[in-house]
Formats: structure tokens, sequence, C-alpha cells
């Protein structure tokens, strides 16, 4: 059985007692999109609302609702998110959030490719080990990358070290990527809003440069 957060839809960055909330469509899955919230978290420094709604230790990730690409067009995934923004709104919740739908406009279809895909879960696992090798005394980056390798050497009854002497990540299916996200996104997720409650400075000095 598929992971759920490993699925499509619409999603909702959500604090209950702030009323806060950021509603969100994704194509690809919601795993993606919530570690690409956490890494971009010093872009909104100016952003009150939503900084608070990030840093907030009783902020909740969810999933709203399901959306199989291969079946609702890029329109609907639209319509359900501003549906969803609106129902928050009338609530009297602050929405951080703003859809870009226009109801005159003609949609194309997803256009990701299996290769801007990889790339995009290489560069959010390089980005987590990094974040993860910070937090454990400066522990030594390629020592966490060959620990997932031996996990997924095991998981998926394969040997990567077969495939490249250097570039192992780039050798890995989509299978392969999302199983180390998964695998890294929860202590992942604990150290970056560590990092990020800690460091107001440096996420104002990040935002200049």
């Amino acid at each position: 059985m598929i992971n759920p957060i490993l699925r499509s839809g619409v999603y909702a960055i959500i604090n209950k007692r702030l009323n806060l909330v950021y509603v969100g469509i994704t194509e690809d899955c919601f795993l993606i999109r919530w570690i690409e919230h956490l890494r971009r978290i010093p872009n909104y420094i100016s952003d009150n609302d939503r900084t608070t709604l990030y840093l907030a230790e009783d902020t909740k990730y969810i999933v709203l609702k399901e959306l199989d690409p291969n079946e609702y067009s890029k329109k609907e995934f639209y319509e359900l998110e501003v549906k969803a923004q609106t129902f928050y709104k009338q609530k009297g919740w602050i929405v951080v959030s703003t859809s870009t739908f226009r109801e005159d406009t003609n949609y194309s279809d997803w256009t990701s490719t299996k290769k801007s895909k990889n790339e995009r879960y290489m560069q959010a696992i390089s980005h987590m080990i990094t974040t993860i090798g910070k937090s454990e005394n400066q522990k030594d980056i390629s020592t966490i990358y060959n620990s997932l390798y031996k996990e997924i050497n095991q998981e998926f009854n394969t040997n990567v070290y077969n495939r490249s002497k250097k570039a192992i990540l780039q050798e890995l299916t989509a299978a392969e990527l999302l199983y180390i996200l998964l695998s890294l996104y929860p202590l992942y997720k604990v150290e970056r809003l560590k990092y990020m409650r800690t460091q107001p400075r440096q996420m104002a000095l990040q935002i200049l440069v």
C-alpha cells in the first residue's frame, strides 16, 4: 500500500490554535512539497503570518484530498485548491497562500518529466542530509549516504555500488529516491524546524543575499 504522503493532490499546512493555514496543490507528491516548504522558510522571513505558521510547534501538515494527475486536469487541481482556501476564509481563518487560478484560462497538461522529478528529489535529499549532518555534531555526510545506500540494497534487493563508483545518487530510481526522502523526513523536519526557530538573525541575512 502506497504511503498517502507519496500521493498527489490538495494539502494544507495548518495551525488550529492560531487559525492560520496554507493551502497548496502538487501533481508530484505531498512529501516533496512539504520538504520544499521547510527548506524555503528563510524566503518568507518578511511574511509574519507565514513564518509564524511554519515555525509554530503545533502546526500540522495534512492531506486534504488525494488527486491522480492522470485522472484530474490541472484546472481541476486549481479549482479544488481555491475551494479549500475559500472554505477556510469563510471560517475566519487567515489563509497565507494565494492561488493563480483563473476561470477563463486554458491550462496545459502536466509537463513534469521523469528526469526533472528525479533531479528534484536528489536536490531535496542533498539538502536534508546536509541539515541532518550539521545537527549531529558535524556527522560525516558520506556516512549518512552510505547508510542509506545499504538500506536501499536491502529494501530493493539490489547493489547500488555496482551502478556507479562516484555518483551513486544519480543512478537511483525514482522509487529508491522516494524511499530515501521518506526515510529522512521525520528527523529532517525536527532538525530543520529546531534550527530555524533559533536562527532569526541568520534567516534575515539569508533573505538579503
